[in-house]
Order: C-alpha cells, then structure tokens, then sequence
C-alpha cells in the first residue's frame, strides 16, 4: 500500500525466482512472497508470472483483477500475500522507491571465480591465487557484502574459462579485454586498467610490421581464445596459421628458443612472464599494437543486472578512495 496515498501498488522489481520449484524468471510483487509455504509460493508464482511493469492501481479490487482469476480462485494466495506485505512494510523492506522500481538488498550469489597467470595482475604464489586483479576483486566482493575471498579464486586454462563463463551460471572470468565482438557475450565490470596487445619478438631479427600481410610472413604464438588470437582472426589471419596455446608463458618459452618469430601479449605482462623464467626481456621489443581496450571482470550473460549494479558500485567507490592506485603503487605499474 502506498504510505501516502492509501492506494494498492504494484511495482517492478528484480526478475528472478521465488524459490527452487519456481526457477522461471518473472516479475514479482514487492519480494514479500518468499516468506510464503512451498505450496503458495508455487501458486504465486503461476499467479504471477504473465504479469509484465505495472502502474500504480486504485484499489485492492483492481490489483486483484490484475492477478486474473487464478488469484481469485486461490485466495489464500492473495491473504496470505496481503498479510505479509502488512509486516514487511515495516520489518523487512530495504529496498527504496526509485521512478517506480524497487530496489533491494540481496545477497550477491555464490560465484565460481576463474582467471589465468598474467603477469603482475594474477599469479600463483605459495599455492595462492595473487596479484592487482585478485586483490580488487576481493576488495568488491567485500564491499558488495559477499563472503567470498581470495580463496575461492581458481587458475584455470583461459580456454576452458572463457567457455564456461559463456555457458555456466554464476561465473567470473578476468581479467577479461573488453572488445565490439565480446560484448554482448557477457555482462562487464569495469574497467580495471587499459591494455594494448601487441605483437613481440626478438630485436635481432628486426621484424617489421604494417599489416596483415606483414604478419602473415612469421610464425605467431596466440594463447586459445585470447583476445590477441581474435584481433588476428579479425584481420584475417586463420588459425591454422598461428602456433596456438593454453597460457603466455609457453609462448614465451618458444619465443626465446626460436621455435616462433612473435606472440601476442601486452609489454607488462611478458616482461613479468619472462623474468619469471629467466628471460631477459631487453632482448625484445613491440613491433606492432593490435589493438588498445579496457580489462575488466567477465560474468556470465544471464547474471541479474543488480548484481552487476552492485559490484560496479563497490568498483567506483574504491577507486575513489584511491585503493586500485595503492594496489598499482604495490605492483610497481
């Protein structure tokens, strides 16, 4: 009821399910109706689950006309919906009234979290999941409210991640180039730094590179659906051409024994990879930016947007406070 004006109100709030019987995403009456049985919630749920944004309505009369004559033929239903709301008006409603929505305080879900070595920003150390990324990412889930730490952080192959975060609910793939073809792919947190991927190889061979058909004439070394091998698909260049892997550090490791003339990656990170394994990397230069993008933390498409709302939010308030510049500070970048 609004406050107000006396008046019934229906309002739009995040899509999602009532409880395990109910996994059909709807639009729900202000999320009193999780305090309903199993039973009820189920009937609820097929109460409501044709019901689209709905404006405010006079009266109880229209809202139950609204609800059709399913409501009306289970009113314990709609009692036991009304009663609720009574309570949770003042007890349990945290959300707050914005242009007709509401806005709730739930819980973040339990995420599977994935990323790759890559430089400075996630390594393994002391069996540790670490580095720039790793630490802000702890740094959001905490501010968001979540209980997950470093921890729950897993090295995986960037391909095997990069194909669960398109198919696996409740996924986080980083750090993760935001690029035209991905976008639509996933839902982005962002930006963490800026990258350019770049091709590189060794000074004394003196490449040169303007273009694809430069390119074309060398061995490239691409990491498995890494966004290096993709800006070279994109210029034409086929897969059956490149010398393909699951992590930079093999790329590194055939680029200084000559088994490769280039790989993609960016500077920072192939400088780490090659003091890592005793590479001098002053033997090496950039020989041609692929492309300049935004890194940001990956989730799988069909994360509720509020989650995303909600960890971009803890995102902005800490850099804000200046704690992803301290974190670059520590890192030396």
């Amino acid at each position: 009821s609004d406050s107000t004006s006396g008046k019934w109100m229906l309002v739009k709030v995040d899509e999602e399910p009532i409880n395990s019987k109910c996994p059909k995403k709807m639009t729900i009456l202000v999320g009193c109706c999780r305090g309903l049985n199993e039973t009820h919630s189920l009937l609820f749920c097929n109460c409501l689950k044709n019901l689209k944004c709905m404006e405010k309505v006079p009266d109880e009369k229209t809202a139950w006309a609204r609800c059709g004559n399913y409501a009306k033929k289970n009113s314990n239903v709609w009692r036991c919906l009304m009663n609720k709301l009574l309570k949770c008006v003042v007890l349990a409603m945290v959300g707050v009234i914005f242009s007709g929505s509401v806005v709730w305080a739930e819980s973040l879900p339990t995420f599977q979290i994935m990323t790759e070595p890559w430089g400075v920003y996630q390594f393994e150390k002391d069996g540790k999941v670490q580095g720039l990324a790793v630490e802000f990412l702890v740094m959001m889930l905490a501010r968001a409210g979540s209980t997950q730490g470093q921890g729950d952080i897993k090295m995986e192959p960037w391909s095997r991640g990069y194909n669960l975060v398109q198919t696996t609910e409740n996924t986080i793939l980083f750090s993760t180039t935001r690029t035209e073809e991905r976008e639509k792919m996933f839902k982005w947190v962002g930006p963490i730094f800026q990258n350019s991927t770049k091709l590189i190889a060794k000074k004394e061979k003196g490449i040169k590179i303007s273009g694809a058909a430069d390119i074309k004439k060398y061995k490239v070394g691409t990491v498995q659906e890494d966004v290096g091998e993709q800006y070279l698909q994109k210029m034409g260049i086929g897969l059956d051409t490149l010398d393909r892997t699951n992590n930079t550090s093999n790329n590194v490791k055939k680029l200084g024994a000559d088994r490769i003339d280039m790989i993609t990656n960016d500077w920072e990170g192939f400088v780490a990879d090659a003091k890592t394994l005793g590479i001098d990397p002053n033997l090496y230069e950039a020989v041609y930016i692929l492309n300049t993008a935004d890194i940001d933390y990956a989730f799988y498409k069909g994360t509720p947007d509020w989650v995303i709302e909600k960890l971009q939010k803890a995102m902005d308030e800490l850099k804000s406070e200046g704690k992803l510049k301290e974190l670059q500070q520590k890192y030396e970048l």
